[in-house]
């Protein structure tokens, strides 16, 4: 059986995205498309709300300086411009070892940690139940990643999200704190791009330890204008999961698009809370 939906051997395989059943039969599968949405959209309030910046400076004189201003416009730039990608781990104990199945403790019991098995996940972002989890090849899904952010030359940063409780920022250089003096020596626009290379993932990859349980990895594009950012999935994704909820009318449409791309599909189950992925053939939705 496929390691899609069990007896996973590699951790840093596969990510998953979880959607709602109309987003996906409206806009992903039909366009064989994701979009990356702009920064400021993501639900922790350290990251959707405008940060408060520290100022440190060495030669200007703190009162002839409009740092309100100055705020504005960073948090402008770097909630604005930024799109990410937010997807969700395995974890250790997902893994289907040797060991596990040779004492004879219930091989299932790891899918609790898999990434599309995630009861909370699929309350919160899949729908209530009623949507899907999509599962991604990671190697390929970064390459596609950089390869479409290459064209234009785009930025590009991956990580697992760190859990912190964030901390009011020190007045010292930091992810929050502005240096005046290099912000007037190199201009806003590179001031920007040095800022986000020296802190990329204080700014960008840390959530409140509330949000933990996520076990979230991004990906971080740097933005052109108002322009959305896809990235072709056609290559890359390797299984569509839709919930035991999933409306029966959009069934169709994840069983005919499933057999064009040649993805893995399954249906979710829940038995006494233990999640059952259900493989099926794609003729079948149909």
């Amino acid at each position: 059986m496929s390691d899609v939906w069990y007896m996973l051997q590699d951790l840093d395989r596969y990510v998953y995205h979880y959607t709602s059943a109309a987003t996906l039969t409206d806009h992903i599968l039909p366009t064989r498309k994701l979009r990356f949405s702009r920064f400021r959209y993501v639900n922790d309030p350290r990251e959707s709300k405008d940060w408060r910046f520290n100022y440190h400076y060495l030669r200007r004189v703190a009162s002839s300086y409009d740092f309100d201003a100055v705020g504005s416009t960073l948090n402008k730039r770097l909630k604005n411009q930024w799109r990410i990608g937010c997807f969700v781990s395995d974890v250790e104990r997902s893994l289907a070892t040797k060991e596990r199945m040779d004492s004879g403790i219930d091989v299932l019991s790891p899918l609790h940690e898999r990434g599309h098995s995630r009861p909370r996940m699929w309350a919160q972002y899949g729908e209530n139940y009623r949507g899907a989890c999509l599962v991604f090849d990671k190697k390929k899904l970064d390459h596609q990643i950089r390869s479409t952010a290459s064209a234009p030359s785009l930025m590009v940063y991956s990580a697992p999200v760190k859990y912190r409780n964030p901390k009011m920022p020190a007045f010292k250089p930091g992810a929050l704190t502005i240096s005046i003096d290099e912000l007037e020596s190199l201009g806003l626009d590179e001031f920007i791009k040095a800022h986000v290379k020296l802190y990329w993932k204080d700014l960008f990859f840390v959530k409140s330890e509330d949000w933990e349980q996520e076990r979230e990895f991004r990906w971080l594009i740097e933005g052109e204008g108002d322009e959305d950012f896809f990235v072709e999935i056609t290559d890359c994704m390797v299984g569509i999961l839709i919930g035991d909820r999933f409306p029966e009318g959009r069934k169709p449409a994840v069983g005919k698009h499933a057999l064009e791309i040649g993805v893995s599909i399954a249906i979710m189950d829940w038995q006494n809370g233990i999640p059952q992925p259900g493989p099926s053939h794609p003729r079948l939705l149909t």
